[in-house]
C-alpha cells in the first residue's frame, strides 16, 4: 500500500467521526489534564524538588522509549483495509514493545550503564519502572488504534481520567506514607498500566501471530515515514531532558519540571480538546480555504494565548511561591524563560494540520529537522554564555521561537499558494 492510499484513508477515517466522538474525546482529556494541575500544588508540597527532578527524568526515558517501542507499527492499525492485518499489526506492535523493554531492562541492568546519568537514582527499581511504564506505553498506543478503528471512543476517554486518578491517589498515598523519591515514579507507572488496561478492556481482542512479517513489509512505507519524523520531534521534546540529566544537578531539573509543566499546560489543553476537532475541520475544508482557516486560527491565538500568557507572566513572581510554596520560588525564572516558546509551539502545533492535509510530509519532516537542530543550537548558545540550566533553557527558548515562526511563514506561504490556485483553477 502506497503512501497516497493512506493518506486516504486517513482522510476518510477522521472525517467519519462526528461531533459526538471529538467531544467525547476532548473531554475526558481536558479533565484529566485540570486534574492535574488541580493537584499540583499538593504534590509540590508533599514531594522535593530533588523527587520532581528525578521525576522529569524517569518522563523522558519512558516516554521517549514507549514512544519508539512499536516502531510505529500501530499507527496504521486504523488503516488496515481487513480486520485481519488490524490483528496482526495489532500483535505485532505489542511484540515490538515488549522485546524493546526487554532489551533496555537488560541494558541498564549494569550499573555502568545507570551512571550515564548521574542525576538519577543509581539503584535499579527506578529504572525498572521506567521501562515498565514504557512497554505499557507502547500498547496503549496499540489499544488506542484499535478503539479508533473499532469505533469505541468513549474508552479513550475512560483511559485518560483512569490514569490521572491512578496518579494522583497513589502519588498522594506513597508521599503521606514517606516514600518521598519514589512515589512520583510509582504512581506514574501505575496509572499508565491501569490505563492500559482500560484501553485493553474496551479494545478486546485475540493475538494473532502469524503473518507478521508480511504486515511488515506492506505496511513499512508509511511506518517508515512516521517513524522518522516522530524521532526527530520526541527527541527534541524529551531528548534534551535526559541531555540536562547529564549536564545538571537534580534540583535544577526540579524546578525545570515544575516550570515545564505551568508553561506547557495551555498546549496540552488545547492539543486535547482541539487537536481532533481542529484536524478534522481541515480535513473536510478544500485546499483554497486553508488560508482562511490559517487567518482566523492565529487571530484566535493571539486573543486566548498570546495577551493571557503576558499577563501570567507578569504576576508569576508572586503566583507561583503562592500557589506551590516558596521552595518553588527559583522556579519562576525557569517559567518566564519557557512561556514564550510553549506559546509559539502551540499556535504551530495547530496550523501544522495544514502541512497535513496537504499531505506534504516532506514539509512536515524538514519542520520536525529544524527544530531539533534550534534545540541544539539553543543549548550551545545558553552554555557559552552561562553554565546553568536557565541559561542553556533561555537559548532553547529565544532559537526555538524564531524557528517556530519561520516555519509559521512557510506554512502561510503555502496556504496562500492554494488560495491562489483554486482562483485560477476553480473547482
Amino acid at each position: 500500500m502506497n503512501l497516497l492510499a493512506l493518506s486516504d484513508r486517513l482522510k476518510l477515517l477522521f472525517t467519519s467521526l462526528n461531533r459526538h466522538h471529538v467531544f467525547t474525546v476532548s473531554s475526558g482529556a481536558v479533565g484529566a489534564q485540570v486534574l492535574s494541575l488541580l493537584f499540583m500544588p499538593v504534590l509540590s508540597r508533599l514531594y522535593s524538588i530533588e523527587a520532581f527532578g528525578y521525576f522529569a527524568i524517569y518522563l523522558a526515558g519512558s516516554n521517549l522509549i514507549g514512544t519508539f517501542s512499536t516502531l510505529r507499527f500501530e499507527i496504521v492499525i486504523p488503516l488496515a483495509e481487513t480486520d485481519q492485518d488490524a490483528l496482526r499489526l495489532s500483535t505485532l506492535s505489542c511484540v515490538n514493545a515488549l522485546l524493546i523493554g526487554l532489551i533496555f531492562a537488560l541494558f541498564f541492568a549494569f550499573p555502568q550503564t545507570r551512571s550515564w546519568v548521574p542525576s538519577m537514582f543509581q539503584d535499579y527499581l527506578p529504572w525498572f519502572l521506567m521501562i515498565l511504564s514504557a512497554v505499557f506505553i507502547g500498547w496503549s498506543q496499540t489499544f488506542t488504534q484499535r478503539l479508533l478503528r473499532n469505533g469505541n471512543i468513549k474508552m479513550m476517554a475512560v483511559r485518560v481520567m483512569a490514569d490521572r486518578l491512578s496518579f494522583i491517589g497513589f502519588a498522594l498515598l506513597a508521599g503521606f506514607w514517606g516514600h518521598f523519591d519514589f512515589g512520583l515514579m510509582w504512581a506514574q507507572s501505575i496509572g499508565v498500566v491501569v490505563g492500559a488496561i482500560t484501553l485493553f478492556v474496551g479494545a478486546w481482542w485475540c493475538p494473532q501471530f502469524n503473518g507478521l512479517i508480511f504486515v511488515w513489509r506492506k505496511f513499512s512505507v508509511l511506518q517508515r515515514s512516521s517513524l522518522a519524523s516522530m524521532f526527530l520531534q520526541l527527541t527534541g521534546q524529551q531528548g534534551t531532558t535526559l541531555l540536562y540529566s547529564v549536564l545538571f544537578p537534580v534540583q535544577s531539573l526540579g524546578f525545570y519540571n515544575l516550570a515545564q509543566r505551568l508553561a506547557e499546560a495551555p498546549v496540552n489543553l488545547v492539543s486535547s480538546a482541539l487537536g481532533t476537532a481542529y484536524y478534522r475541520r481541515l480535513l473536510a475544508a478544500d485546499p483554497p480555504s486553508l488560508l482562511r482557516i490559517y487567518r482566523r486560527t492565529m487571530l484566535w491565538s493571539l486573543l486566548i494565548f498570546v495577551f493571557p500568557g503576558i499577563a501570567v507572566a507578569s504576576l508569576a513572581h508572586w503566583l507561583i511561591p503562592i500557589l506551590f510554596g516558596q521552595k518553588w520560588e527559583a522556579s519562576v525564572g525557569y517559567f518566564l524563560v519557557l512561556l514564550p516558546l510553549a506559546v509559539i509551539r502551540l499556535i504551530f502545533m495547530l496550523q501544522q494540520g495544514i502541512v497535513l492535509r496537504l499531505q506534504r510530509l516532506d514539509l512536515d519532516m524538514k519542520f520536525s529537522f529544524f527544530v531539533l537542530l534550534s534545540q541544539i543550537i539553543g543549548i550551545l548558545l545558553g552554555l557559552s554564555y552561562n553554565q546553568t540550566l536557565i541559561a542553556a533553557l533561555a537559548g532553547v527558548s529565544v532559537v526555538g521561537s524564531v524557528t517556530y515562526v519561520i516555519c509559521l511563514r512557510i506554512i502561510y506561504r503555502l496556504a496562500r499558494a492554494q488560495r491562489d490556485q483554486g482562483l485560477i483553477n476553480p473547482l
